[in-house]
């Protein structure tokens, strides 16, 4: 699973659940990426997802080296924290980017946050597009 979660006075937070089934991915290319928004679980599965070969490194997550798919989280000014640390039994990496998908700036990565899975944590800006690339 892959747990995306944000920290604001009350500590609400949200999940984003990823699970290594067979299935068509539509969010295997970053101008396909799926919503993700506070309180929502969204499954989904690495196993058949594209190569996006042109991303380099980003943070302390390598450039990809096998598939990933696609997520967007629209900011609202909270500090935010994607993971894979619970439930999955791969080993993981998150790319966070922002701007638009063929031209997009780093924002933070993780490759080994915890063990062979991955957490990154940024502070949103409200309004601001972030893409959340989850990868290994």
């Amino acid at each position: 699973y892959i747990r995306v979660y944000g920290f604001d006075m009350s500590y609400g937070r949200f999940e984003l659940s990823l699970t290594s089934a067979s299935q068509i991915l539509t969010n295997d290319w970053c101008e396909d990426a799926e919503p993700i928004s506070r309180y929502m679980t969204l499954p989904g599965s690495t196993s058949f997802a594209s190569w996006d070969h042109h991303l380099g490194s980003c943070g302390d997550a390598s450039a990809a080296v096998g598939n990933g798919v696609w997520y967007i989280f629209e900011g609202d000014g909270s500090t935010v924290a994607a993971s894979t640390c619970e439930g999955t039994d791969f080993d993981t990496q998150i790319s966070v980017f922002t701007g638009e998908c063929r031209d997009l700036e780093c924002v933070d990565g993780s490759g080994q946050f915890c063990g062979d899975q991955s957490a990154v944590r940024w502070d949103s800006i409200f309004g601001a597009r972030y893409y959340i690339f989850v990868h290994v």
